[in-house]
């Protein structure tokens, strides 16, 4: 496939299903553009605040080798993916609890013909039957330090 692949997220904790989603985007096309939500915008969709502050989450995402580009999101996800017009939008939510903003977006991408594909899901390590997320990851540590997550 050719073309500019979109994916949208926090990305915070960066971790094997983070690589795994951008490598697997990046395998979809030419160019890779990553939104990736500020602090307040994840926190209107999360509830929470990310750990990492948006530019430690930016100079993570500035060394992944996938990715092309990267754009801040602070609000209208669906706007901005309507004004890039990507080719291919990845839906990489492995959380079903959260807004399903690619959902919102996928219809402004499909006005013009461009496709939504599912990422594929990295298994926790917690569980196989659980997607690896930032937040199984944290709760992981809170655990092993006999603390309660407060999420």
């Amino acid at each position: 496939m050719t073309g500019n692949v979109v994916i949208c997220g926090t990305f915070d904790l960066y971790h094997a299903g983070h690589a795994a989603a951008l490598k697997y985007a990046k395998s979809l096309g030419d160019h890779l553009i990553v939104l990736l939500y500020d602090d307040d915008y994840s926190e209107r969709l999360k509830g929470r605040r990310p750990i990492h502050p948006l530019e430690f989450r930016m100079a993570v995402l500035e060394s992944v080798r996938w990715v092309d580009r990267i754009m801040v999101v602070k609000e209208n996800l669906p706007f901005l993916v309507g004004e890039i017009r990507p080719d291919v939008l990845i839906d990489n939510r492995v959380n079903s609890d959260l807004p399903n903003l690619v959902v919102n977006a996928k219809d402004v991408v499909e006005e013009y013909d461009g496709m939504v594909i599912a990422c594929p899901i990295v298994a926790s390590i917690e569980s196989a039957d659980k997607p690896l997320s930032s937040s199984s990851i944290k709760h992981l540590i809170y655990a092993e330090a006999g603390l309660i997550c407060g999420e």
